[in-house]
């Protein structure tokens, strides 16, 4: 495994610091629905707290054995609660849904988003999404929202002009890529409507340019997307909630969004507010106490 030394993702958006403050997301439960996790990968053992599996038909099944149907859900748990300089929130508790790669997909989601509503997550990191518009998905981002649950979400990798649902509801954050000198890439997600919240997305960009992941198997692995991005992104709010137990959702955005550093070589509607920065979005959060 990397050391924390050296995986420069986190340090670009100043993850360590906080780690220094004491904060590793203990306490924390993270919401996670993909293709699965590898619950015996030497980074992701213990960290496991409830998983399920949702059929072809939306049907909740079974299945015991903690496990990833393909290698994406393995990629983005690593980011969020991954241990040895993998994860962003290495103490967090992940509770895990298998819903994409196969069967009716949308059916799929919302029956695993109906699950963790009533589980005791603080936020939510969905890295899936459908190319262009779709309301299906409001009604229960909306819910999460009011019961103190930040939803984070990727634009898609659909390049410049679209965004995926439900990465456009105005209930969630969402987040695009940058790469390691800071550009966004050409495969990050982007658009402009005045409906949307922000009126653009992504709203906040992050690392998600060949970043270190555990790989399904107990190895570790390079790989890009914004799905990484928003994990991330994830991470750092469950760092933020557990030092800032009775902060709101809109407590973290604004912080995150007010962490945001501005890209001088990407224009706005493509890095939206700009890469976020841990520390500073923790900083920000203290004229809550």
């Amino acid at each position: 495994m990397p050391p924390p030394e050296a995986n420069p993702a986190l340090k670009l958006i100043d993850v360590p610091h906080c780690w220094k403050l004491g904060l590793s997301g203990k306490g924390i439960g993270i919401g996670h629905l993909d293709t699965g996790v590898d619950g015996q990968h030497p980074s992701l053992q213990g960290r496991i707290a409830q998983y399920r599996v949702f059929d072809d038909d939306g049907i909740r099944t079974n299945h015991m054995t903690i496990r990833d149907t393909g290698t994406h859900g393995t990629y983005t748990a690593s980011i969020l609660c991954g241990r040895d300089g993998i994860g962003v929130a290495p103490e967090a508790q992940l509770y895990s849904g298998v819903v994409i790669e196969g069967g009716k997909s949308i059916v799929r989601v919302l029956a695993g988003l109906d699950w963790l509503l009533d589980q005791p997550i603080k936020v939510l990191s969905m890295s899936l999404g459908i190319p262009y518009y779709n309301p299906i998905f409001q009604k229960m981002l909306e819910r999460f929202r009011a019961s103190g649950r930040l939803v984070i979400l990727p634009v898609g990798n659909y390049g410049e002009g679209i965004v995926c649902s439900p990465a456009t509801d105005n209930h969630v954050l969402s987040v695009g890529a940058i790469d390691t000198k800071q550009t966004v890439p050409s495969f990050s997600g982007s658009g402009i409507n005045k409906s949307w919240k922000h009126g653009f997305g992504p709203h906040v960009v992050a690392p998600g340019h060949g970043v270190i992941v555990a790989e399904p198997g107990g190895t570790v692995t390079r790989t890009s997307g914004t799905s990484m991005s928003s994990a991330y992104v994830a991470g750092i709010v469950a760092l933020l909630f557990e030092a800032y137990s009775d902060a709101t959702p809109d407590d973290i955005e604004d912080a995150l969004i007010e962490s945001c550093e501005p890209l001088d070589n990407s224009p706005p509607h493509r890095c939206g507010y700009g890469m976020v920065n841990a520390r500073v979005a923790y900083e920000s959060l203290m004229q809550y106490e």
